[in-house]
Parts: C-alpha cells; structure tokens; sequence
C-alpha cells in the first residue's frame, strides 16, 4: 500500500482452517514455538518487541503476562488491530492453552512478522511459576472516533504526538516528490474529490463514518500529506492521524492556496463508477460456474497485497474461473446489502449459489484451498 498496510484480518478464519490442514505449519515470517522460560528469557532480549494476548478481553483481564496487549483471535476487530502493528518488532503471542495462539501465530508470520509462540500457553507457563499481571477490573471503553475528534478540537486541533508539520503549497509539492514511501490524502467530500484533487491523492472523508475503518489500513510507516479546500477539515485529520504515530505535512491554506500558487491539479467532471447494483452483481456471479468475487478499495493495503495472487489465480485457472473485482466504495448497494464492515473481503459462489465467504487477508494458497473443491 504505498501506505497501507495497513488493515488486515478477521478473515484469519480462513487461516485457521488452512493452517488447521497444514498442522498449523509455520507459514512465511520467521518465529517458533518456544518453552516458557525462554520465552521470557527472549521477550527480556528483545529490544523492540510486542507481547499479544489473543484471549478474549475478559481473560486478559483477569490475568496476564507483563507487557501483553490485547487482540483477540476471535473478534471481529482483530485486523484492523493488526494493521497497526508495527512490522519491525518482534512478536510473542500467546493464549490460554496454545490453539488459539497457534492460529494467531501462523496468521502473523504469513503477513512476514517474526512470531515466538508461548508452547502451551499460560497453563504452562504458570506451571513453572513465572508471574502473571492480575487485575479485576474491566478495560475502559476508551475514545470512539467521535468523542476523539471532540477532544482534539476543544484543544484547537494542537498537534499531537506524532511528528509532521504545516507547510506552503510549494515546499508540500516538493516534499511529496522527495519522500519515496509517502501517501497524499485528500479529506474532502468524494464529491469534492472527483470535481478535482491533488495527483495521486487518495480520498479519505474525514466527516465519513468510514474514516477510522480507513485510516487503521494506512501503512504507518508511510509520510503522510493531507489536505482539504481551506485547511479547516485538514487540521482536524493531521492532528487524529499524528496522535496514531504518523508523520503527517499539512497544506496550509489547503487547495485555495495551492490554486492560487498555480500548482496544477487533476480534474474531472465525472462522478465516480458507480460500481455494481444488486441487479448487475447477480449477473456477474451466475454468468459462470465458478466465480471468485473480490472486495476492495483502491486505499485498502491488504487489498493490494491481494491482489497479485488473485492475479495469479486468474492466469492459472483462465476460463474455468470468473473474477469479479468489486470496489466497494463505487459499488453501495452491494456493499449495504452485505452489510460490508471490513475489507478484503472474497466469496465464491458455484453455479450461483454462495459457498465461501471470508473476510481479512488470503494468501494465494489459501484463496486456492477454498476454490479446489469446486475447481
């Protein structure tokens, strides 16, 4: 994702079922199962490293090991959990006996992080008395997106936490074309980003309900540059965007000022495609045997990483399997319709009818395992 990466993984489901297959094998990144004295004995060597309880969050707060963070397994949120993760430190994941973590571990190292897994989970571990963290209490709701966007305006939108600062249209342009791993984010309306926007901006509405679903998808060590028409909209999303970590540029001024240095600007007087509708998605999916369906987001990172082994697949099988690619900011009704909260998203269907369906990161192998029984 020239950023993102952002996002990725509920969709592990499918993971547990082919590294179920594979007897969990360990897939891609580095990492092994390890005893609990070496675990502790490695976390403690580790410089740069991050210990994930993949229990559930009343578990985690009963007991756990010092320094743990909470991503459970089994959630819905647990890609967009592991989107932000950071892909240089070292994981050591664990869970009560060891299936789930297994299952987590696998699904982290295919995604290329380098995975220690505690070998019979706490049980063990408590068995050969190392100390556990105990707490009754529950774990604060915390901010939602909204009573976070208050808080950062009731303190005038300051900048917060991560680095970046505001610049002039011109050292803005120029700061794009010498950062190598960069994303421009236009925060505007998509109405507004479709009449016209800065080259290779992507849009991400920070008045949408979307925009945290989006943002926990951005590659974070991507240099962000945002901007809006005015600078108003821009502040508000640089300043939520810093508090993740990122180093944010803001356009100062926003596109008046950029307009008014003469600086060019990508126009067009077309809406977006607008994608499927019901009607032409039941089309597509039983215009042949076997079809593949894909749903994206030209912002989604793990959507893009996807894409290659979809490809791929494509090339292997030819005619004996349809792909449709779904884009399911262009494609509303079908994306309500399913009620889509997370993305990627692949289904299959086999003369029409539904016979997978998964969300979250597949690897080619995996996309594979699910369509041979109908191959």
């Amino acid at each position: 994702m020239n950023k993102i990466k952002i996002s990725i993984v509920f969709g592990f489901l499918l993971l547990l079922f082919a590294c179920g297959a594979q007897n969990n094998k360990p897939i891609d990144g580095k990492g092994e199962k390890i005893d609990s004295k070496t675990f502790q004995a490695k976390i403690d060597s580790t410089i740069n490293h991050t210990v994930i309880d993949v229990r559930t969050a009343e578990e985690f707060y009963t007991s756990h090991i010092r320094e743990a963070i909470n991503i459970n397994i089994q959630s819905s949120e647990f890609d967009n959990k592991v989107a932000l993760l950071d892909k240089s430190s070292t994981l050591f994941v664990y869970c009560y006996s060891g299936g789930r973590s297994k299952t987590a571990s696998n699904a982290l190292r295919s995604l290329g992080f380098e995975v220690y897994e505690l070998d019979g989970g706490l049980l063990k571990w408590q068995s050969t008395g190392l100390p556990l963290e105990v707490s009754s209490k529950k774990p604060m709701t915390g901010y939602t997106m909204d009573t976070y966007k208050t808080a950062i305006n009731a303190q005038n939108n300051k900048p917060i936490d991560g680095k970046g600062e505001k610049i002039d249209s011109k050292t803005f342009q120029a700061k794009i074309d010498s950062t190598i791993n960069h994303t421009v984010i236009d925060v505007r309306t998509a109405e507004e980003f479709y009449t016209s926007h800065i080259r290779e901006a992507i849009n991400i509405n920070i008045q949408s309900s979307e925009f945290d679903n989006k943002v926990a998808l951005l590659d974070k060590s991507s240099t962000l540059f945002v901007y809006c028409y005015s600078g108003g909209r821009s502040k508000t999303a640089s300043n939520a965007l810093r508090s993740l970590g990122f180093e944010v540029y803001e356009l100062d001024g926003g596109l008046l000022k950029w307009q008014s240095t003469g600086l060019p600007l990508e126009v067009s007087s077309k809406k977006p495609m607008t994608g499927y509708t019901m009607d032409t998605y039941k089309t597509a999916i039983n215009a042949h045997k076997l079809t593949l369906v894909d749903f994206y987001a030209p912002w989604c990172g793990p959507c893009k990483m996807m894409s290659p082994h979809i490809e791929s697949l494509r090339s292997k099988y030819g005619p004996n399997l349809s792909i449709v690619k779904v884009d399911t900011d262009k494609s509303i009704e079908v994306s309500q319709y399913f009620k889509i909260s997370a993305i990627p998203l692949i289904k299959i269907y086999n003369n029409g009818k539904e016979v997978y369906s998964k969300m979250g990161y597949h690897t080619e192998e995996a996309i594979e395992l699910a369509l041979k029984p109908y191959l």
